[in-house]
């Protein structure tokens, strides 16, 4: 497992306490799938209001879990999008979340999958806005 330490900015002053983390996740060779990426300071439950994700492969696939066993087609697969273009953005995703390791962390874990047989996906933005619930 990899742990990657966003960036934070709080997102808007209102009493939401809603923040921007940004990640800078490590390429992905063709053909593979990176390890699991241990999302670091997200609050363990929240709601996943936006997200972004940019890259220069031009097919990926992008999972969240909410456990670090990271299984796909579990029950801890949160989010999924398959066949990204390089750019995905989803607004409004509204996407309520608690962490389900045995000890509550304040993470959520990835799965980048590079489905392009001759390209690496280069470096991987990825920026979430999430409201905090805890």
């Amino acid at each position: 497992m990899i742990t990657i330490t966003p960036t934070v900015q709080m997102h808007d002053q209102a009493k939401q306490k809603q923040y921007l983390y940004t990640y800078t996740l490590p390429t992905v060779l063709a053909s593979t799938t990176s390890d699991i990426l241990k999302l670091n300071l997200i609050p363990h439950h929240g709601i996943i209001n936006q997200l972004n994700v940019n890259c220069s492969s031009d097919d990926y696939d992008l999972s969240l879990f909410d456990d670090k066993d990271a299984v796909y087609n579990s029950v801890h697969e949160i989010l999924a999008y398959e066949r990204i273009d390089n750019n995905y953005e989803r607004v409004k995703v509204a996407l309520d979340y608690d962490n389900a390791d045995t000890i509550k962390t304040d993470a959520l874990y990835a799965k980048i999958k590079n489905d392009d047989p001759s390209n690496a996906t280069g470096t991987i933005t990825l920026k979430l806005y999430i409201t905090d619930l805890r």
